[in-house]
């Protein structure tokens, strides 16, 4: 009776509850709008705003589609859009109606006609010229419009200015850059580089540089738009502490750039110093032959006739030492330290490998069309490296330009033109040599090295708020610059490809005018015949035309070493004159420039092609022919393996498990008449299936262990992560890592494994080689620390059935003094055991027994900063970030080498664009898509307008990048630039 009388309670309750009056669904603004940029729309009152779910009726023009808020981006047209909110039943709408908008005009000195911009939903500059010079001009100036202290920073950072804006903090910085970019004449690189410029590429500079002065004069009139970032430096720095734009800067920024992308002296001196350790001070061959090896541990090639197999294959040992280097380990510990600290400072471009691009020809295509992707991988800057922009002449130059370039470059150097598109990615070419140098006293007021004298390099360095600091280089005239003294006598000098005088800026813009892809002969005005001129910081460079064609030309001058058999290019060299560069003496390949043909390898040696059988190329930082470790001809390229066996030693991706992902996707598309669509290419560059998961799974000891249970479950959840493809999902219904966790059950348990396989794999690196780098660092007076795509190659390699016992030892735990009594053996089967019970056990005390908690989201998270942090902080960051994938994925997410504790995932480097052509010979069906990590124009992150992009690169989702003309009567505001 009781339960009765309850029950008709409650159905009295509930109708009661039913017949309340409901809240009335308000959205701000509704109605019919106008709106000529992002506007934000707030749904009350506040007991339904999060229940609202958001549609549209033009897609992703709306931030989202749940909660109380979303944000409206007009699309590129003047269509009306309708934005709908609902909840409870409750439906509210606003309308909106595009109004382009003309922006104040600007002149720019030097102008032949005028220029018409028409900036898009996204600020994208679209340019349209009269000439093809006027567009490089009004491109400099929106440039320094939008990222004028990102420009003036590096600028200052690659001419050793950093210190007249920041004070004496900088001073070191600016030392070692006027030290490693003073050529062997005594003169700075950018010097010799605009000496040498033809009269064409000079006036195409000359015009971009009038046009980022042009914005500076404004800037000084118009003191209010100076970028936030100088306040946060000191607020008494005005636009006239800003100088102006010289070719010269442009020169010297891309050649900062291509040191980043190319120089290997904290590489060669990392080798040097593990080497000497466990080969003189501590011998242990095993070592060396575990950490130093030179082939990757998957076997796929770029230039590989099909990639039907790409086995996993045991590495080969490297060869030994060039001889006793223990004199010189204090100037080589020095040298790796000034590397690695002047990388932190202020970060480097380069963060670690992870570029990935492929071309699909059009027979393979499924809109039979060519394609080529692109998704650089770069530390991710806010506001992002790259800057965006489209230029049309209406020329003979046939100028039909859009693209990525870095600011204070002019044209583009990702992207597409007229009749090609390109991408680019690092390749590793070594190009680096350290010499060991002897000072000889010779009668002169400087010592000679080898009976020539010294060429010494005198600065004066200007120090904000303080005095000038007197500055000398002295400089090895066979070599180049002294970077370490290792006593009154002897020298450590450098030697780089950067030093010689080229065309690589002639080499990009003539790409923007190329007709073709072109053949090997490099004739015409193909894209062949441009790259001729890409000299320094080689680029996989692949290429397609709307004929249908595609290429591959990783050009770059690469130095001719006949006696690389018997002395080892990636450690410190004697300096005796048997290891110049060059196929005789080598003092032909001294005096700059450089006489091209017995100095460097013949181009017909270089890997490159044009239309292959297969269909594609495609590159990941990885050999490209299966050039290293091998003294034959690969792939019956025309290498003479007689004359130069010798490219690189590590390339920057020393374990192509990225190039083995992304063949394996292409291979299987193409088989049997198969073909690859746009969408193909849009998942892959979002494919985040972990590949490095799978080399490990066959190598996971089955034995038993001490605690079987855990075992046994880790196992078995990586095992049913291998059923599912290795995907790396986050775990969370949004990008917020503080999202909630989806319901999909596969979601949940790839996401649970994918965190288990990173914390065992950091767990078992730092397990295994802690220890030994520790023994490094103690025997050489220097931090240490290893690279860990070498790491993660060598204990693939050491967990190999058939690996010598003897090149294991890395798997012992030994102290600081490599006492042999403190040894502590272990199999490396023990330590992956360890690993992975510690991983596991890690998880469940901080996350608990439910493997559905274990969300790879809320760790693994990505975070956009200045390039000029910590110095600029605060506003001028984006994220942090949940994403997808992890180490080594084709969407690349590798954790960070140093992370705070075992379950932090962070990653500040990735994709600095995704981007895909359509190679479509007709110009109005042309289908650009493109991604960008942060804001076109520089500002705070707290405007909710400029976090457009980089939400939208963080859901991989792409933009419409209009070509040519399809941005008419689409902008949402336009501006015209004349001469004055």
């Amino acid at each position: 009776m009781r339960t009765r009388m309850l029950a008709a309670v409650y159905a009295v309750l509930a109708a009661c509850a039913g017949s309340e009056p409901q809240p009335t669904l308000t959205i701000t603004p509704s109605g019919n709008q106008t709106a000529s940029g992002p506007v934000t729309i707030t749904a009350g009152p506040v007991e339904l705003a999060n229940e609202v779910t958001w549609s549209t009726t033009v897609p992703g023009t709306i931030s989202g589609d749940k909660g109380p808020s979303v944000v409206y981006h007009p699309p590129p047209s003047t269509q009306p859009v309708t934005v709908t909110a609902a909840a409870r039943g409750q439906t509210k709408t606003v309308t909106f109606t595009t109004q382009g908008t003309a922006l104040p005009g600007h002149t720019v000195t030097g102008l032949t006609g005028n220029v018409d911009v028409t900036y898009d939903q996204y600020d994208i500059p679209h340019i349209f010229c009269a000439n093809q010079n006027d567009c490089y001009a009004v491109q400099g100036y929106i440039q320094a419009q939008d990222r004028l202290f990102q420009m003036d920073l590096f600028r200052r950072i690659a001419r050793g200015k950093l210190a007249e804006l920041v004070g004496s903090v900088q001073l070191g910085q600016d030392k070692q850059i006027l030290t490693l970019f003073v050529t062997r004449d005594a003169n700075r690189i950018e010097n010799n580089l605009v000496a040498a410029l033809d009269a064409s590429t000079r006036a195409k500079l000359d015009a971009f540089a009038s046009g980022v002065n042009a914005y500076i004069a404004f800037l000084k009139q118009n003191v209010a738009l100076m970028p936030q970032e100088y306040a946060q430096i000191s607020a008494a720095i005005t636009p006239n502490d800003i100088l102006d734009w010289l070719p010269e800067d442009t020169l010297a920024v891309g050649r900062l750039q291509q040191f980043q992308l190319s120089e290997t002296i904290e590489e060669e001196t990392a080798y040097g110093l593990f080497g000497q350790t466990f080969s003189v001070i501590h011998p242990e061959q095993g070592r060396i032959n575990a950490y130093i090896r030179p082939v990757q541990p998957i076997q796929g090639f770029t230039l590989a006739p099909d990639d039907s197999s790409v086995p996993h294959i045991p590495a080969r040992p490297a060869p030994g030492m060039n001889g006793d280097l223990t004199a010189w380990l204090p100037a080589l510990a020095e040298i790796h330290g000034r590397m690695s600290e002047m990388k932190a400072t202020f970060g480097s471009i380069s963060e670690g490998a992870g570029s990935n691009n492929w071309a699909v020809d059009a027979a393979h295509s499924a809109n039979g069309q060519a394609m080529v992707a692109n998704d650089p991988h770069l530390s991710l800057q806010y506001p992002p490296l790259f800057h965006l922009a489209a230029l049309t002449a209406s020329d003979s130059s046939g100028l039909n330009l859009l693209g990525g370039a870095f600011p204070g470059i002019p044209g583009a150097l990702i992207g597409r033109s007229k009749h090609v598109a390109w991408g680019a990615t690092v390749v590793g070419y070594d190009v680096t040599d350290l010499y060991q140098d002897t000072l000889a006293s010779c009668g002169l007021p400087v010592p000679c090295v080898n009976g020539v004298p010294l060429a010494v390099a005198t600065y004066s360095i200007k120090v904000r708020g303080g005095s000038d600091v007197p500055f000398q280089v002295l400089i090895v005239r066979q070599h180049g610059p002294i970077i370490a003294q290792v006593d009154s006598t002897h020298v450590i000098s450098m030697r780089w490809t950067g030093h010689e005088t080229t065309q690589d800026i002639k080499a990009f813009l003539d790409l923007d005018n190329a007709d073709a892809v072109g053949d090997l002969s490099a004739a015409g005005n193909s894209a062949f015949a441009a790259l001729k001129n890409y000299s320094v910081g080689a680029q996989n460079f692949v290429l397609a035309d709307d004929a249908g064609n595609i290429g591959y030309d990783p050009h770059a001058i690469v130095p001719l070493r006949p006696w690389a058999t018997t002395r080892f290019p990636w450690l410190p060299l004697p300096g005796d004159g048997t290891a110049e560069w060059g196929a005789g003496s080598g003092a032909d390949c001294v005096t700059a420039p450089a006489v091209p043909g017995p100095c460097w390898v013949p181009d017909n040696q270089l890997p490159r092609g044009v239309n292959p059988f297969k269909g594609y190329y495609a590159t990941a930082n990885s050999d490209p022919a299966g050039y290293t470790g091998h003294t034959f001809s690969p792939f019956g390229s025309s290498i003479d393996s007689s004359l130069y066996s010798y490219l690189s030693f590590d390339w920057s991706d020393p374990t192509d498990v990225r190039y083995a992902r992304i063949a394996d996707v292409l291979r299987t598309k193409t088989t049997g008449g198969g073909k690859v669509s746009l969408d193909d290419i849009q998942k892959l560059q979002s494919d985040h299936a972990v590949l490095l998961a799978k080399l490990f799974e066959p190598l996971y000891p089955s034995t038993a262990v001490v605690n079987q249970v855990n075992y046994t479950s880790a196992r078995g959840l990586l095992t049913q992560w291998g059923s599912d493809n290795y995907d790396c999902p986050t775990g969370l219904t949004g990008m917020d890592p503080k999202s909630a966790a989806v319901t999909d059950a596969t979601q949940l348990r790839d996401s649970a494994a994918c965190l288990l396989f990173h914390t065992f794999l950091q767990k078992l690196l730092h397990s295994v080689f802690d220890d030994d780098f520790a023994v490094v660092s103690a025997a050489t007076g220097q931090s240490f620390s290893g690279d860990t795509g070498a790491e993660i190659r060598a204990i693939l390699y050491m967990l190999q059935a058939a690996t010598p016992s003897s090149d294991t030892h890395f798997c012992d735990d030994v102290d600081r003094t490599f006492d042999p009594s403190k040894t502590k053996a272990h199999t490396c089967q023990e330590q992956a055991i360890t690993a992975l019970l510690t991983a596991y056990g890690t998880l469940q005390t901080a996350y608990g027994a439910d493997t559905t908690k274990w969300l790879w989201g809320r760790v693994h998270t990505l975070t956009t900063q200045s390039a000029a942090a910590p110095l600029i902080a605060g506003a001028f960051s984006g994220g942090p970030y949940a994403r997808p994938g992890g180490a080594l994925t084709v969407d690349v997410g590798n954790p960070n080498s140093s992370q705070s504790s075992p379950l932090a995932f962070a990653y500040s480097s990735g994709s600095n664009l995704r981007f895909i052509s359509v190679m479509d010979p007709a110009a109005a069906n042309a289908q650009v898509k493109m991604q960008l990590p942060g804001p076109e124009r520089d500002a705070p992150a707290v405007l909710t307008n400029t976090l457009t992009l980089l939400n939208m690169y963080v859901l991989n989702q792409y933009f419409d990048f209009l070509y040519g003309h399809q941005v008419d009567n689409k902008g949402l505001s336009t501006q015209r630039f004349t001469a004055p």
